[in-house]
């Protein structure tokens, strides 16, 4: 839903992939976490093409603060290469 979005409406899909990124968080696993820097790729590329880059930076910080005490989480946000 979120990726038919994209393009008429990006911010909902924004908010869409948000909503994806935490429920993947919340299920604890490596496999999850990769997934969540998968959705966190298309909020970052929707945000630039919005220009709301600077949305997606106090976002981002945001997050990684949230999930500081997941080290899996922050190795695979790490190497997504999302900053």
């Amino acid at each position: 839903m979120a990726g038919a979005a994209e393009k008429e409406r990006p911010e909902d899909a924004i908010a869409l992939y948000k909503e994806l990124v935490e429920e993947a968080i919340g299920r604890r696993q490596r496999g999850a976490y990769r997934e969540a820097a998968g959705y966190l790729c298309r909020i970052k590329t929707l945000c630039q093409r919005t220009g709301a880059q600077e949305n997606w930076e106090d976002y981002f910080a945001a997050l990684r603060r949230k999930y500081a005490r997941f080290p899996a989480l922050q190795e695979e946000l790490d190497g997504a290469g999302l900053l």
